[in-house]
């Protein structure tokens, strides 16, 4: 039998109901800030290149808009996980992005890396944290 548990904020369940379970993500088109330019970023995220990644941290702390390009990397990254079970739609991009976006990582993977992202953006909103140091530990463990 299966059971299907619908949460919003998945940090409330017990870390024992969580550990057994499979988490999905959901998001409305009307939520989505799909960015074209994160999709490089996102590639650059997970792929194997350190300095490449130290490098994107400078840029983005530049930028101060940490928060709202977390949530385009999450989307990017849900959207590359649709793409993988055959139901992802690439719209109008790019083909050298739509090749970004095609590249192989397994659910798992992308599962865990947005589950990442998720606790960043929860440490973020509770405030009094440097960003610069957050994003280079993310990335580093990515």
């Amino acid at each position: 039998s299966i059971i299907i548990l619908i949460v919003d904020d998945k940090k409330k369940m017990s870390s024992t109901i969580i550990s057994r379970c499979q988490s999905l993500f959901f998001l409305s088109k009307k939520e989505m800030k799909f960015d074209e330019e994160n999709i490089e970023e996102v590639d650059i995220l997970v792929g194997d290149k350190i300095f490449d990644k130290i490098s994107l941290v400078k840029d983005i702390y530049a930028d101060k808009n940490l928060p709202d390009r977390i949530q385009g990397w999450i989307e990017i990254l849900y959207t590359k996980m649709m793409i993988g079970e055959g139901v992802g739609n690439l719209g109008n991009i790019g083909t050298n992005k739509q090749n970004l976006l095609k590249r192989k990582l397994n659910r798992g993977k992308i599962t865990s890396i947005i589950n990442k992202f998720l606790d960043i953006l929860e440490i973020l909103d509770k405030g009094n944290v440097n960003e610069k140091i957050l994003l280079e530990n993310l990335v580093l463990n990515l």
